[in-house]
């Protein structure tokens, strides 16, 4: 889903850990999971946008996450094991 809205343009606010930030870089905003105010805040501000007529578009490079590069990358880790 996180790919999904980032290829779609969707601003995305996810829980601050390693993995997400490994896929959204600093095109995603980060909120601690147990921050219960902080979520709020990112749903309000996101509501606000869309109230203002949407929010503002994300610029994703969708081809770092094509089929063919993953599939490459699942290549090299299994010839590995021979």
């Amino acid at each position: 889903p996180l790919l999904e809205a980032l290829a779609h343009g969707c601003p995305a606010a996810v829980s601050d850990i390693g993995c997400f930030r490994e896929i959204g870089g600093d095109l995603i905003l980060y909120v601690p999971a147990e921050d219960v105010r902080a979520w709020t805040n990112v749903i309000a501000e996101f509501a606000g946008e869309a109230r203002k007529g949407g929010p503002p578009r994300v610029k994703f490079p969708v081809s770092e996450w094509s089929w063919a590069k993953t599939a490459g990358v699942y290549r090299e880790v299994f010839s590995a094991f021979g």
